[in-house]
C-alpha cells in the first residue's frame, strides 16, 4: 500500500482471492474514501476486517467437518474410519492455526507502528485514528486462533478415538477367534479321547483276527447263527488294561504340559541358543 497523493491511497494485492477483493470493494463503497485516505493506517482497518471474515468463514467450514466426524464416529462392531481424510483435515486445521498465529503477529506489529505514529502526530491523528478498529480486529483474530486450536484438539481427539475403537474391534475379533479355536480344540480333544478308547481294542482284535466271533450259514431247517468263542475273555483281559494304560499315559502327559510354566516370548531355550549359534 502506498500513497500517490495525500488524498489517494493505492492498495496492491498479490494472489488475493476473489472473495477478498469483493469484500474490500464492498467495504470501500460503504465508507468514506476521505476517512480512509486521511490516516496512513486507515486502509489497514478495512483490510483486516475483510481478512478476518475470510478466516471466520474457513474456520466454520472446518468446524462443520470436525462436527460431522464427531457425529459419525465408527462403531466398535464395524469400524471403518477414513484415516487419510482425517489426517488431511488435521493438516488444513493446523495450517489455519498457523496462518492465524502469523496474522496476529502482523497485526501486533501494525499496532506498534500505529502507536509510534500517534506519538509523533498526536494532534492530527487522534480524531481519525483507526487504532480502536485494528485492536478490535486483533481480538477477533485472537478468538479465531483459539477456535482453531480447539478444532485441532477436537480433531486429534477424534483421530485418537478412531484408533482406539479400531484396536478394540481387533481385540474383540481376536477374542472371538480364540473362543472359536477353543471350541475346535475341545472337539479335537473329544475325538482324540474317543480314539484312545477304541483304538486299543481295535488293535487287540486285529491281533486275534476276530476269531472270537463266527457266523454259521443257515439251511432250510435252521437259520444262520452267530457263535461266540468261549475264549472271548482273552480279548477283554487284553483290551481293557491296554486301553486304561494308554488313557493313563495320555492323561499324565497332558498334566505335565499344564504344569510346565510358559516360556516368555522372545526367550530361547539353551538348546535353541546353541543351535542358533
Amino acid at each position: 500500500m502506498f500513497r500517490k497523493k495525500p488524498s489517494v491511497v493505492a492498495l496492491l494485492c498479490f494472489d488475493a482471492p476473489t472473495e477478498l477483493r469483493k469484500q474490500l470493494f464492498a467495504s470501500i463503497k460503504d465508507s468514506s474514501v476521505k476517512d480512509i485516505a486521511m490516516h496512513p493506517f486507515g486502509f489497514h482497518a478495512f483490510v483486516l476486517q475483510a481478512v478476518a471474515e475470510l478466516y471466520d468463514h474457513a474456520l466454520w467450514q472446518f468446524r462443520d467437518l470436525v462436527r460431522a466426524l464427531e457425529h459419525g464416529r465408527p462403531r466398535i462392531d464395524d469400524p471403518d474410519p477414513d484415516y487419510v481424510a482425517m489426517h488431511d483435515l488435521a493438516r488444513h486445521v493446523l495450517h489455519s492455526s498457523e496462518a492465524l498465529s502469523t496474522a496476529l503477529n502482523v497485526v501486533g506489529n501494525i499496532i506498534d507502528e500505529l502507536e509510534r505514529y500517534q506519538d509523533i502526530h498526536s494532534r492530527e491523528a487522534i480524531s481519525t485514528s483507526p487504532a480502536s478498529v485494528i485492536r478490535h480486529q486483533r481480538s477477533v483474530l485472537q478468538s479465531m486462533h483459539n477456535r482453531a486450536l480447539a478444532l485441532e484438539s477436537r480433531l486429534n481427539n477424534e483421530i485418537s478415538l478412531a484408533f482406539h475403537i479400531t484396536a478394540q474391534h481387533t481385540s474383540l475379533s481376536s477374542a472371538r477367534i480364540s473362543e472359536a479355536a477353543r471350541v475346535d480344540s475341545n472337539a479335537t480333544k473329544t475325538i482324540s479321547i474317543l480314539g484312545l478308547v477304541f483304538l486299543p481294542g481295535t488293535f487287540i482284535s486285529a491281533i486275534f483276527s476276530m476269531s472270537f466271533f463266527n457266523y454259521s450259514l443257515g439251511n432250510d431247517d435252521q437259520p444262520g447263527q452267530w457263535h461266540v468263542s468261549d475264549k472271548i475273555w482273552m480279548f477283554w483281559a487284553s483290551a481293557i488294561p491296554v486301553t486304561i494304560s494308554v488313557i493313563g499315559v495320555w492323561w499324565l502327559w497332558q498334566r505335565s504340559l499344564a504344569l510346565t510354566p510358559a516360556r516368555p516370548i522372545g526367550i530361547m531355550s539353551k538348546s535353541e541358543r546353541i543351535n542358533d549359534s
